[in-house]
C-alpha cells in the first residue's frame, strides 16, 4: 500500500470512531502550508453524505509581507473545493517571544470560529511529535512535557476548553508531502521556518535529520516514547488529583505538608495545581527552585515570577498571585472577586451590616486608611489591621476596598467601619458573606 494510502486509511479510522458523537461541525486550522492542506485535502476525499458539515480557518497574523496573498491562496483554494473559509486577522503583541505571542494569538483567534459542538482539527503529525518531545527535553521539562501531544486533547483559552483533534498525529511527514504531490495541489511556504534562530526550526533542519542519518526509526521510537509518557501521566493524575484534594485549602497549597513526599512527585502536584489556576506552568528550572526555595519559610512571605504570572507563599501555603484591581464602581448586589479565589456575595440584613448608599467605588489601597470598628472605639490603621487578620502583604494591595465619597467604608469580608453601619433594628444593611 503507498504511504499516502495509510494516511488516509488512519484518518478514515480515526473519523469512524468519533464522528457519530460529533454534534457541530469540524473546523480545520488551516495554514496554507504542507501539512493543513494534506489533511484538509483528504478530509474532502473522504467526505461522505450525512458527515458534518466541514470549515476551514485560516488565522492571518500579518508577520510576515506575503501574509495578504496566502489569505487570498486559501479563499481561491476553497472556492475550487467548495467549502467555508473564515480568515481571522489577529494582531501579535510584541515581547520577549514573538513565537509564543504568535501561538497564544492563533489559539484566541481559532477558538473564537468554533461554536458550541465543533471541534477543531490540527494537521500536526509524527515529525512534530518528536520534535516536541526533544524541544521539551532540552528546555527542561517533566512528564507534562514529554508525553507532548495526544491526538484527542482540549484546549483551555478564556475559562472554556475547546476539543482538539490531531488525526495525523502517526502518520510521518514524508506521507502528508506524498499526498499533495500526487494531487498536485499548492501549498504555502512560509520563510519563517527556515529561521534557524527558532529552536523548533533549529531541531528540524538540524538536529532531526542527524539523528535520522544514525538511527532511521528515531522519529517512531521518540513518538512511542511519548505515547507511554503520556499513558503514564494519566495514570499519575489520577493518583495525584486524589491527594491534591487533601493539600489544598482555599485554593493555596499546603507546601509544608507537600514536603514528605517523594521530589518527583511534589513536581507533578505543582504542576496540576498550577494548572487548575489557570496559570502557564513554568520551565522544569523554576518549577525546582520553587519546590526547593519554598521549604523553612512557613512565617514569611516569598514571590516567584516567571513571564507575567507567578506565585508567592504565606504562612505554610503557596497561592496563585493575585492580578491588580483596577478601580471601578459596585453595586454590592453583585458578585465580588476577592484574591484569595473566594468571591463575595452581599446578603440584606435587617438591622445590622453595611448601611447601603446607591453605589461603592471598589478600589485598592493607596496607604494611610484606617478604620474605626466601634463608635467610641480607637482608629485603627488599616497596615495593622491587616496583621492581625493574618492577610498576605501581597494580597493586601489587591484586595478590594469599599470607599464612600473617599473615606473606607468597608473591608469586604473583614471589617465595616462603625460610622457606615445599620445603627437600629429599622434598618436594612449588607452583610457579606464569601462563596
Amino acid at each position: 500500500m503507498p504511504d499516502c494510502a495509510c494516511l488516509l486509511v488512519e484518518l478514515q479510522a480515526f473519523l469512524r470512531l468519533r464522528l457519530p458523537d460529533l454534534r457541530g461541525r469540524m473546523v480545520v486550522a488551516w495554514s496554507g502550508g504542507l501539512d493543513s492542506t494534506a489533511l484538509l485535502a483528504a478530509l474532502m476525499e473522504l467526505r461522505q453524505p450525512g458527515w458534518p458539515e466541514l470549515k476551514a480557518v485560516h488565522v492571518h497574523h500579518g508577520l510576515q509581507p506575503s501574509a495578504d496573498q496566502w489569505a487570498d491562496h486559501c479563499y481561491q483554494q476553497a472556492e475550487r473545493w467548495g467549502i467555508e473559509l473564515q480568515v481571522q486577522r489577529v494582531q501579535v503583541a510584541s515581547g520577549a517571544s514573538l513565537e509564543a505571542q504568535a501561538r497564544a494569538a492563533r489559539q484566541q483567534a481559532l477558538a473564537a470560529a468554533l461554536q458550541e459542538g465543533d471541534v477543531l482539527l490540527l494537521a500536526h503529525h509524527a515529525d512534530d511529535q518528536a520534535e516536541t518531545v526533544l524541544f521539551r527535553l532540552m528546555r527542561g521539562t517533566g512528564l507534562e512535557g514529554v508525553a507532548a501531544m495526544t491526538d484527542v486533547a482540549h484546549w483551555q483559552v478564556d475559562g472554556c476548553f475547546i476539543p482538539v483533534w490531531r488525526p495525523l498525529l502517526y502518520r510521518p511527514r514524508r506521507e502528508l508531502v506524498q499526498f499533495v504531490q500526487a494531487r498536485q495541489l499548492n501549498w504555502i511556504e512560509d520563510p519563517s521556518n527556515q529561521d534557524l534562530q527558532l529552536a523548533r526550526n533549529f531541531i528540524r533542519h538540524r538536529v532531526m535529520p542527524l539523528l535520522q542519518e544514525r538511527w532511521p526509526q528515531s522519529v517512531t521510537h521518540l513518538v512511542g516514547f511519548a505515547d507511554e509518557m503520556a499513558g503514564l501521566r494519566q495514570e499519575c493524575r489520577t493518583a495525584d488529583r486524589i491527594l491534591l484534594a487533601q493539600l489544598v485549602h482555599n485554593r493555596g497549597l499546603n507546601r509544608q505538608d507537600m514536603a514528605a513526599l517523594p521530589v518527583g512527585q511534589q513536581a507533578r502536584l505543582l504542576r496540576l495545581w498550577l494548572q487548575d489556576q489557570g496559570l502557564p506552568l513554568p520551565g522544569r528550572s523554576m518549577l525546582q527552585r520553587i519546590l526547593r526555595e519554598s521549604l523553612g519559610h512557613a512565617t514569611s512571605m516569598q514571590r516567584w515570577q516567571w513571564g507575567r504570572t507567578g506565585v508567592m507563599q504565606w504562612r505554610g501555603l503557596l497561592h496563585p498571585e493575585p492580578e491588580v484591581l483596577v478601580p471601578r464602581r459596585w453595586n454590592p448586589a453583585e458578585v465580588l472577586s476577592l484574591p484569595d479565589g473566594r468571591r463575595l456575595r452581599a446578603v440584606e440584613r435587617c438591622g445590622q451590616g453595611l448601611l447601603r448608599p446607591d453605589d461603592y467605588q471598589v478600589t485598592a489601597r493607596q496607604g494611610g486608611e484606617s478604620l474605626r470598628l466601634q463608635q467610641t472605639g480607637p482608629n485603627h490603621a488599616l497596615r495593622t489591621l491587616w496583621q492581625s487578620w493574618g492577610i498576605a502583604p501581597l494580597w493586601r494591595d489587591a484586595w478590594p476596598l469599599l470607599m464612600v465619597q473617599g473615606q473606607l467604608a468597608a473591608v469586604p469580608g473583614l471589617a465595616c467601619a462603625a460610622s457606615f453601619c445599620t445603627s437600629s433594628d429599622h434598618e436594612t444593611g449588607w452583610e457579606f458573606k464569601a462563596i
